[in-house]
């Protein structure tokens, strides 16, 4: 088993090479084949001729990558990761995700990553657990877990969300409709949920639909909050019934602070994310 810890625990008093070497020392491996597996872990994670240099001249992400290499010199079954970008820039998060992910990938080990950065969890993960409190809540692929949420922790962590509470008035025909603040909503779904029932929807700022004319379902009128370009979509809220919604409006629409625009909840975007009788 390998592992990489949160602060790399790389030793300052060795040198990159005896960092490296230090589990197959632990082994008791002959010196021949750990000169060889140490160069061949360096020159995986691209550091290789440095083995004689100090880590402590090294920058955050060289540190990480000695870290790396020494947990998969011994050609460990599981590679156990706890949290290894915390300390890094978000630049250099994004690189290392890429290579983390394709060195994983090309060395077929079976990998256990925690971390509280959900861009990480969907980019590296075939599987992910959200974990509260020491229990496991839910368990599935990252498509799973970010689309269909099994309540709301789970869509408050992995995700930004709008949460709005409800009561389902009936359902038909593959469609619920629930009563919340903006008026009654349509959410398409196939799973039936019994009336009078108590629920908390949920929409992903990137589904909401912000429009200056009325849309044909699930709409009503909000005041525009806040309105930050970033490149191709603008970050807003909007305030309806005093409640903000978070919203990422695509670039050709054009949005100004203290102004009146049209929501619309789609309904097959909206996720009922739990229920209470």
């Amino acid at each position: 088993m390998g592992m990489v810890f949160q602060s790399y625990a790389i030793w300052p008093h060795m040198s990159i090479f005896d960092n490296v070497a230090y589990p197959l020392k632990i082994k008791k491996k002959n010196s021949e084949e750990i000169k060889t597996r140490v160069r061949e872990a360096l020159e995986l994670v691209k550091l290789g001729g440095t083995e004689d240099r100090s880590p402590t001249l090294l920058s955050g992400g060289e540190q990480q990558r000695v870290a790396l290499a020494r947990a998969l010199v011994s050609e460990p079954n599981v590679l156990l990761l706890d949290e290894p970008m915390s300390n890094l820039d978000a630049r250099l998060r994004e690189s290392m995700r890429h290579e983390l992910k394709g060195l994983q990938r090309r060395l077929k080990i079976t990998t256990l990553y925690v971390t509280h950065d959900q861009v990480e969890a969907l980019f590296l993960s075939d599987k992910i657990g959200v974990m509260e409190r020491g229990r496991l809540i839910q368990m599935g692929t990252p498509r799973e877990i970010y689309n269909n949420p099994a309540n709301q922790t789970v869509a408050n962590f992995v995700g930004a969300s709008n949460l709005i509470e409800g009561v389902v008035e009936n359902h038909s025909s593959e469609i619920t409709r629930v009563n919340t603040m903006f008026g009654v909503l349509k959410v398409r779904s196939s799973k039936p949920v019994k009336e009078s029932t108590r629920v908390v929807l949920c929409i992903r700022p990137e589904n909401v639909v912000l429009t200056p004319t009325r849309p044909d379902e699930n709409c009503f009128v909000a005041m525009t909050a806040t309105a930050n370009y970033m490149g191709d979509y603008t970050e807003c809220e909007v305030i309806a019934a005093e409640k903000r919604i978070r919203a990422r409006a695509s670039e050709g629409v054009s949005l100004e602070k203290e102004k009146e625009v049209w929501v619309q909840f789609p309904s097959d975007k909206l996720m009922i994310v739990e229920t209470a009788n």
